[in-house]
């Protein structure tokens, strides 16, 4: 009977953690679609190469996602040589899991976008940083979400 007492309580244990992670898992889905909905985001490989973009991005840069997807995030990014040299320390820090901020300026289809930019490092569960999350304000005062 004791036995059974406790397989009970561990089962109904189990179901309550179930439960919450549920919980968790829905809230977490809230928080990505807020975050698609009123910022742009997307997701980099550790060398920079585009793997995700919100639709939110694209619609403002007038792009399809296969035009985006695979490349590299200077492909649209004005560059000097010095800010190329100081973008390879960027993106070091950011494999070494330093969250970074800056502004860049974007030219696509003839059009300058300005934006503030977040760069954070994502973990596994073993705490590698395997990929780059990258979300965008415009500030440029042109075309706004």
């Amino acid at each position: 009977a004791a036995q059974e007492e406790e397989m009970r309580q561990n089962m109904e244990e189990l179901q309550a953690t179930q439960e919450k992670s549920a919980r968790k898992g829905t809230e977490m889905q809230s928080y990505i679609e807020a975050l698609n909905s009123s910022a742009y985001v997307i997701e980099y490989d550790l060398d920079g190469t585009i793997l995700n973009i919100n639709n939110s991005f694209l619609e403002l840069l007038g792009l399809d996602r296969e035009e985006v997807v695979g490349t590299h995030f200077t492909d649209k990014l004005q560059l000097t040589a010095a800010q190329m040299k100081e973008h390879e320390r960027f993106w070091l820090d950011l494999r070494n899991g330093i969250q970074k901020r800056e502004v860049n300026t974007y030219k696509v289809n003839g059009v300058s976008y300005k934006f503030q930019e977040t760069y954070t490092p994502i973990r596994d569960e073993s705490g590698t940083v395997y990929k780059i999350l990258k979300i965008s304000n415009n500030i440029s005062g042109g075309k706004q979400h």
